[in-house]
């Protein structure tokens, strides 16, 4: 019994401590790279409208927002989104076999700002 009170009031003692880092300080890293395509094939205007900067009318969903982030979250743990630099452009490959007319679209060359906690 006083072996728990013992251990219970270490943890209690110890558990105040905080070894946060300062936040007020940043590494930033521009990153460039292509989005992931639309989702399926599509006509050229829905496949543009997918892949636009600007969020979908319904629940303010963006792939762009959503993708441009992943590209900071792959360099490494603890990398987030900035600001996009440059949107790139919008490139739209057409797709082949039973869609023919039917187009895929995604954004190339897109230029972002990550930052990370100093460590």
């Amino acid at each position: 019994m006083k072996m728990k009170l013992i251990v219970l009031s270490l943890l209690m003692s110890f558990s105040g401590l905080s070894y946060a880092l300062a936040v007020d300080e940043w590494n930033y890293k521009e990153v460039t790279g292509d989005l992931k395509p639309s989702p399926g094939c599509k006509d050229k205007e829905v496949a543009i409208k997918k892949v636009e900067k600007k969020p979908d009318s319904f629940k303010g969903y963006s792939r762009f927002k959503k993708y441009s982030n992943l590209l900071c979250e792959n360099m490494g743990y603890g990398w987030t989104l900035d600001k996009v630099i440059d949107e790139g452009k919008i490139v739209c490959d057409e797709c082949g076999g039973d869609y023919t007319g039917k187009y895929r679209c995604q954004a190339v060359n897109v230029t972002v700002n990550c930052k990370q906690v100093a460590r």
